[in-house]
């Protein structure tokens, strides 16, 4: 229920300010500590943090790796994506990739991705080809964490 503002100068109005706690108990019913607002995520080797949902930070991006370049047979080609706001702790990074431009070869097809090093400001990594050819890749990845 939407309340009247009040008007300049009008008297304190205890029904006014009883409404204004009523309908914020209210909202505390709808939005509270339910279970389901909680995220579990691991923040060290073996600790997990439960944290409320909405103070989970969500990374969503990509990076172009190579673009129609020749590479040779177990070529690795180096990426780094660095994160807008750095994480409190280093979060769980999830990739994959993706053919970009028309390069549907052999040598993109073939392509794994490897995490090197996740920080809580970057995630670093390489593209391995198994097969030479010319290639058009870009990796795709979200990261999950808790912002500083």
């Amino acid at each position: 229920m939407k309340l009247p503002l009040p008007n300049r100068g009008q008297p304190f109005d205890l029904s006014l300010i009883y409404r204004i706690i009523e309908e914020i108990n209210n909202l505390w019913n709808e939005i509270g500590l339910r279970v389901s607002s909680y995220s579990s995520i691991q923040t060290a080797k073996e600790n997990i943090s439960s944290v409320r949902s909405s103070d989970v930070r969500t990374v969503a991006g990509f990076i172009n790796v190579i673009d129609n370049d020749s590479v040779k047979t177990n070529d690795d080609k180096p990426f780094t994506y660095t994160f807008d706001r750095a994480f409190k702790y280093p979060p769980i990074v999830s990739t994959s990739l993706e053919t970009i431009g028309e390069s549907n070869t052999e040598a993109t097809k073939s392509s794994t991705v490897i995490l090197t090093k996740v920080s809580t400001s970057m995630v670093e990594g390489i593209i391995k080809f198994e097969k030479a050819g010319t290639a058009a890749v870009r990796v795709n990845l979200i990261a999950i964490g808790i912002p500083v």
